[in-house]
């Protein structure tokens, strides 16, 4: 029998038939032993093979679960991770550890612990963190945490202490949540953690992680100045005995800088003082410190009490010589020195200058350099921007040896200064950098009487020069008597072989001074009507088309046709207006051939317009959401009664301009008028051109404003009228008698547009108003203006010296009330009187050569209009009298108004203060 049989082959063959059958027991075993091994094997075989097969079905299952798996995305929830902070930077590694309570205070963004017996006394400008650990019934220890906010605790402070209660909770891993606590309104829980024995303390105790801007503490100096071509600034001690009546003293309080002007003082440094105060108070200040110049005798307290005085009657009497507490010529002078470190030591040479001369200029500063400027009483270190830091820290030791070297004043300061933020003492020691024009503002009429008799014998042969000058009459070279006058035009030729022009005016390095030329000129012609008209037509034939919008509840709206004209002084309006495009025809083209009409053939312009009382709301919306839309299109700011002639010619001498809002809605309630409130309406052109003819509503309703050479408007609506009522009132349009037949015309097409059929439409004549309700709704018959004369003559002048120079310019083409500027000076010629307007902000010597140049038109119209002599007449912002106001068109009150700086000094010498 083979080894390694199955049963059933072991059961056969033990049944066949053996010839010699011998039985051995040990054979027998083994046999028996090796089949029960053989059976195991196969069973364990099965069992294995089965156990493979599930696990590779199983295998193959989760394989496709997993794909399902990836697919389906994960809550929320399960894709937040907790943020890898370290927050021992914030908390210590055994907080939470040890049952009682600890309380942080945020310093600076941080959490700082506090002292425990600190705990409970809170500063109300602070913010603090209360941890109170504690062991739970199960013998675990728990937190709770609050942050508690004080009532005058800045905002970085009540940020960080919630943040930083947060990062404590998740740094013990406490499931707790973080409880707010503001001051004066704890909780009872709060409250139990100190016993009710809460303490709160003003002010803080930390300090804000912000910067805080702090106000900028100005040392109070005092200075001498002197010279004429370039002055000099010399500190001196703050005290009335440095005062000397032969010099300008400036002293610079901070937020006041007082100009002392002594009675023997010269006007040139006078002058170039006050421009040197401006810049101070320009560049330094931004225009936050006030000016205040005063005169010998003409003092204020407040400039003695920072002096020790005021002095005795005495001292000013006494005899002042330049040889007391005088420095040496030598030490005076400033000296530059450039730092630099050498081979382990520091070197100081000194700097000169490339000419040669001792003049120091800006050129010899180099950014990558520190300097230091000896003025005996003032030690200057200037550190430029690419300079490093150990020569910086280096030139400001030196610089206190430096002064510590010789004796020197106890007023003598060391001062520090970057490059790009010197002062205008610092600049004042170098030529050229004192940023003050170098012109003379000052020259009176004597010096140029004098000026020009130097070169009378130079004069030199000019032909045309008579045109420069004017273009219908000369120049004479003949002078006034008079002290305050200056150049003067007369009607004679100028004679054959000598120059039209004055001496003064031929030198060139001279003509640069001033510019009066405007005073001399005749009074612009007006334009005819018919040619005017026929300008506007022209005007009109080249418009294809305009749209028209109104700003209202912060967006533009479309305007109605009707409306079109219209305006209202409280809004903002754009005129989309479509030209025809004038295009020069090419030779040798046919001119009957026409062109096709493509987008070329037109240029479009945006007009956008202001009225005189609107904020500037409408500008700004316009600016940054709808001006990048019209990147192409000429855009063109108009305000109100500044419009220029192309503009006003589209609507045909019709323009309208009410008060307030166009829809009351939108109006504040506090500036609603009344619906039944008398309305007067004035329908006038400008004297040069008929274009600029506007109807303008006033600001009051008074018979005082009727005039007979305009007309009016007067709109009277009834009271108690409801909306089913046919008549809401009337309308009168009153024409004057020297009226103009055509503005009568205009004036009832203009009330018949503003007003529908509910309001009845009366013409008037001068001498035909019914005599009750008229006058009634005008406030009463009152004396009225029977000529407008003034008309013919009024002239605008401008005297400003914002160009460099001081110089009068003619406001000629249509001048209005928002012309008078509050920083300059404006000369009104009414025909009979000549008025001085004095904006609050001009400057002295603004004032005084107006003045003077006023004095000078007088007397140059007695040589021109001898039949109608001038009176010169001073005014001011908001004082101006009935004939200054009715030279201009609708004269309404002004926006703002403030006192001017003559009008200050007149209530400080009342008040003795």
């Amino acid at each position: 029998m083979l080894a390694g049989a199955s049963p059933q082959q072991i059961s056969a063959t033990s049944l066949l038939p053996t010839k010699n059958p011998v039985k051995d027991p040990i054979a027998r075993k083994k046999r028996l032993k090796l089949l029960k091994q053989n059976v195991n094997e196969n069973e364990s075989s099965k069992v294995l093979k089965g156990m493979r097969e599930v696990a590779e079905s199983k295998k193959s299952d989760k394989k496709l679960t997993g794909k399902f798996d990836e697919i389906k995305g994960k809550r929320w929830d399960e894709q937040l991770e907790k943020p890898k902070l370290d927050y021992t930077e914030f908390f210590e590694d055994d907080v939470g550890h040890i049952p009682g309570i600890v309380c942080y205070e945020i310093d600076k963004f941080l959490p700082s612990p506090v002292e425990p017996a600190l705990n409970g006394k809170f500063f109300e400008g602070d913010c603090y963190i209360v941890l109170k650990t504690y062991y739970d019934e199960a013998n675990n220890l728990n937190w709770q945490i609050f942050f508690w906010i004080g009532s005058q605790s800045s905002l970085d402070k009540q940020a960080c202490a919630a943040m930083h209660a947060v990062n404590l909770r998740n740094f013990l891993g406490a499931t707790c949540r973080t409880q707010r606590e503001e001051q004066n309104e704890e909780s009872d829980e709060f409250l139990e953690l100190f016993g009710n024995d809460l303490c709160y303390i003003e002010g803080a105790r930390t300090t804000s992680g912000f910067y805080k801007v702090e106000d900028i503490e100005y040392l109070t100096r005092m200075y001498k100045v002197s010279g004429t071509q370039r002055i000099v600034l010399e500190p001196v001690p703050i005290h009335y005995e440095s005062l000397d009546p032969r010099h300008v003293f400036l002293l610079d309080n901070g937020m006041s800088i007082y100009l002392w002007n002594g009675s023997k003082c010269n006007p040139i440094t006078r002058s170039k003082a006050r421009l040197f105060a401006e810049n101070i108070n320009k560049y330094e200040r931004k225009f936050q410190c006030e000016l205040i110049q005063l005169k010998q005798g003409d003092e204020v307290m407040p400039f003695w009490r920072i002096l020790d005085g005021p002095p005795s009657a005495e001292f000013f009497t006494k005899e002042f010589s330049d040889a007391q507490n005088e420095p040496e010529p030598d030490k005076f002078h400033p000296k530059l020195y450039k730092v630099g470190i050498g081979m382990g030591y520091l070197e100081l040479p000194q700097v000169q200058a490339n000419t040669g001369k001792l003049v120091l200029t800006k050129d010899l500063l180099d950014t990558r350099g520190v300097y230091i400027l000896d003025c005996y009483t003032d030690i200057f270190v200037w550190m430029g921007r690419k300079s490093t830091r150990l020569v910086r820290t280096a030139a400001v030791k030196l610089s206190t040896s430096l002064e510590a070297m010789i004796s020197r004043p106890a007023h003598t300061m060391v001062s520090s200064t970057l490059e790009g933020s010197e002062n205008q003492i610092f600049k004042s020691k170098f030529e050229g950098w004192d940023e003050l024009i170098p012109v003379d503002y000052t020259r009176t009429a004597d010096a140029v009487l004098k000026k020009s008799e130097k070169f009378k014998k130079t004069q030199v042969q000019r032909e045309g020069s008579v045109d420069s000058v004017s273009s219908s009459s000369t120049v004479s070279t003949n002078y006034l008597s008079a002290p305050n006058s200056t150049l003067i035009r007369s009607h004679s030729a100028a004679p054959s072989g000598s120059s039209a022009l004055p001496a003064i005016l031929q030198n060139p390095s001279e003509a640069l001074k001033t510019d009066l030329v405007a005073l001399f000129k005749d009074r612009y012609e007006p334009v005819p009507d018919v040619e005017a008209l026929g300008m506007m037509e022209e005007m009109n034939d080249f418009l294809e088309s305009k749209e028209c919008f109104v700003f209202e509840n912060k967006k533009f709206v479309r305007l109605p046709e009707n409306e079109i004209g219209q305006f209202y002084s409280e809004d903002c309006y754009l005129y989309f207006c479509k030209y025809w495009k004038v295009e020069e025809e090419e030779d040798g083209k046919d001119q009957d051939e026409e062109e096709p009409i493509t987008e070329n053939s037109f240029e479009c312009k945006l007009y956008f317009w202001q009225g005189r009382d609107a904020n500037n709301a409408g500008w700004l919306t316009f600016t940054f959401s709808l001006k990048k839309k019209f990147k192409d299109i000429e855009i063109i700011k108009l305000d109100q009664q500044q419009e220029s002639p192309q503009f006003l010619a589209h609507f045909n001498r019709q323009l309208v301009i009410h008060k307030g809002k166009r829809n009351p809605s939108v109006q504040k309630p506090a500036q609603k008028s009344s619906s039944y409130e008398t309305k007067m309406y004035q329908l006038r052109r400008n004297p040069y051109s008929a274009i600029c003819t506007r109807c303008i509503q006033l600001d009051q309703a008074t018979a005082l404003n009727l005039c007979s050479s305009f007309c009016f408007i007067v709109c009277v609506p009834f009271e108690n009228t409801d909306e089913m009522s046919a008549t809401k009132g009337i309308v009168y349009v009153w024409i004057g008698k020297n009226s103009n037949t055509e503005e009568a015309k205009i004036a009832e097409e203009i009330a018949q547009k503003m007003y529908d059929e509910s309001f009845s439409i009366q013409v008037l004549n001068e001498g035909e108003e019914p005599e009750t309700f008229f006058w009634h709704s005008l406030e009463g018959r009152k004396p009225y203006d029977t000529s407008a004369e003034y008309m013919n003559y009024m002239r605008l002048f401008r005297c400003s010296n914002d160009k460099g120079y001081f110089s009068v310019t003619e406001k000629c083409n249509d001048f209005c009330q928002d012309d008078l500027a509050d920083d300059d000076v404006m000369i009104l010629d009414t025909g009979e009187n000549v008025y001085l307007w004095i904006g609050p902000s001009s400057s002295e010597i603004e004032v005084k050569l107006a003045f003077k140049s006023s004095q000078v038109y007088i007397q140059n119209l007695k040589l021109k209009q001898s039949s109608r002599p001038r009176r010169l007449l001073l005014t001011t912002k908001g004082k101006e009298p009935l004939a200054f106001t009715k030279c201009f068109h609708a004269w309404s009150k002004h926006k703002n108004l403030q006192i001017g700086n003559l009008e200050k000094k007149l209530i400080l010498k009342q008040k003795n203060i």
